[in-house]
């Protein structure tokens, strides 16, 4: 896996470099119905994405998810602002007890060539928008 995070980092805001950092690593299934997670299948997704559709994947998200389903605080990245305490920050643990908190920046969420494996952030409103979407969807009265 280190492998991957060296070419995601090196990859910018475009996850090729992520997807072909550690083939190898790719998780299987036993059968046709188990579901494995992959961070790696999901940065694939989004790169299909944007090339069929020819648009940076946080900009198909926006016009294609966040405002038809009225998500207005849904971004990408870690929230708040830098040098304020706006929203909660995330933490990490390093060797000493205990975690340690991590400002918002680019290093406090996951390298942005992994952006469709999950670098959103949502209130709380806009989850249950999200999850309502995904209900009706399984319903069969799916928005779009």
């Amino acid at each position: 896996m280190e492998q991957s995070l060296v070419c995601q980092r090196d990859a910018g805001r475009t996850a090729p470099g992520f997807c072909e950092g550690n083939p190898g690593a790719h998780a299987r299934s036993k059968t046709r119905h188990e579901h494995i997670y992959s961070n790696q299948g999901y940065a694939i997704a989004g790169v299909m994405l944007e090339k069929t559709l020819e648009n940076h994947g946080e900009e198909l998200m926006q016009a294609m998810l966040f405002e038809p389903l009225g998500m207005n605080s849904s971004g990408f990245g870690a929230p708040g602002h830098s040098g304020k305490v706006d929203q909660p920050w995330a933490t990490k643990r390093d060797c000493s007890p205990g975690f340690e908190p991590v400002p918002p920046g680019p290093q406090a969420d996951n390298p942005p060539a992994i952006g469709p494996a999950g670098t959103v952030h949502c209130s709380l409103a806009d989850l249950a928008a999200y999850a309502a979407f995904h209900l009706t969807g399984e319903e069969g009265a799916s928005r779009c």
